[in-house]
């Protein structure tokens, strides 16, 4: 009888140090959660850093082009 309320002694103590293992392993993880969505919007904010400077390379570029054409056909008009 007494072996059997030992062990559920200590069956009773390894559920509470079970319990207590996994709440400190949520609490890590949701701390890591919180670094991964910081570095996910680091991320996305230099992502759209270049974005917009790709996009105002590719607009002067495009309008270089434009005004190259321009004066081409201007030229060959007066050819």
């Amino acid at each position: 009888m007494e072996a059997k309320i030992y062990f559920q002694l200590v069956l009773y103590i390894l559920g509470i140090i079970s319990l207590i293992a996994v709440i400190v392993l949520e609490v890590k993880l949701f701390s890591l959660e919180q670094k991964v969505d910081k570095v996910l919007d680091h991320l996305e904010r230099e992502v759209n850093h270049f974005n917009e400077a790709f996009t105002k390379i590719s607009n002067k570029f495009n309008i270089t082009k434009n005004i190259s054409a321009f004066i081409s056909k201007i030229f060959l008009k007066r050819t």
